[in-house]
């Protein structure tokens, strides 16, 4: 802790190889509190969640709710897909606030969620057929009674 205080600047850090210290400024990176402030280039802050999207557009967005309904489906052949409906959670009774995720040829979906799980949800919103779609998003269910999952309250890379 002391180097961080001394010094400030990564070039004189101890345990910093000169060849590290000169990439890292090479992308802008010149003090301890830069590295510290540096993101990566996409991440989710699940601190906060985002609000469920009124309507397609924008960005992707992280989510966290529960699965009401799931289903299979077979498009011909052996094409097939599998898809969830996720309601926001929370106090409020008459939320309806729901988006339907699908994964497309993916079988095995199913065994791993399921209606009731809790999960948090990662992808860019669309529309279709004046549903609110998200196709193949990163996600986690939230396991039961535990009372925090370790991709919770932090930001997630």
């Amino acid at each position: 802790m002391g180097d961080i205080q001394a010094c400030g600047k990564l070039e004189g850090l101890a345990g910093l190889p000169e060849r590290d210290a000169a990439a890292l400024a090479s992308v802008g990176l010149v003090t301890v509190g830069d590295l510290l402030n540096w993101f990566p280039r996409r991440y989710e802050d699940r601190r906060q969640f985002d609000a469920y999207p009124a309507q397609a557009g924008g960005g992707a967005v992280c989510l966290r709710g529960q699965v009401v309904d799931s289903v299979k489906r077979r498009l011909g052949g052996k094409r097939s897909f599998y898809e969830i409906m996720v309601q926001e959670q929370g106090g409020n009774v008459l939320a309806t606030n729901k988006i339907t995720c699908r994964w497309f040829n993916m079988p095995f979906m199913h065994r791993m969620v399921a209606v009731g799980h809790e999960v948090i949800l990662y992808g860019k919103p669309k529309d279709s057929n004046g549903r609110l779609i998200m196709d193949h998003p990163e996600f986690e269910v939230v396991k039961e009674g535990e009372q925090q999952s370790i991709h919770l309250e932090r930001i997630v890379p």
